[in-house]
């Protein structure tokens, strides 16, 4: 599994201007999320095991899992976004 990403990189450039760049650390997040997290998992296997008495498949602890990958490939998304009444204005997002 990859490391979760730890910044959040937002930048906005204008035509003839100074670029403003704005660093968001993700990295204070993760403790609160781990949390969060533990009890979403602890939910899921009950979840899971009452499913598994019904007769039908336990699949809600593997969703969880699969999010959790899914988080750890974020690094390196890029998006830009052009603005569509200003075309001079693009912002940029970079998950790093």
């Amino acid at each position: 599994m990859k490391c979760p990403p730890l910044w959040v990189s937002v930048r906005i450039e204008e035509h003839e201007r100074k670029r403003f760049r704005l660093w968001l650390p993700l990295f204070f997040l993760w403790p609160l999320l781990a949390v969060l997290l533990l009890l979403t998992l602890v939910c899921t296997l009950l979840a899971d095991l009452f499913a598994l008495f019904s007769g039908s498949r336990p699949t809600y602890t593997r969703l969880i899992f699969g999010v959790l990958g899914l988080v750890g490939e974020t690094r390196g998304t890029e998006v830009f976004i052009q603005d569509k009444t200003h075309s001079y204005r693009t912002v940029a997002v970079t998950v790093r």
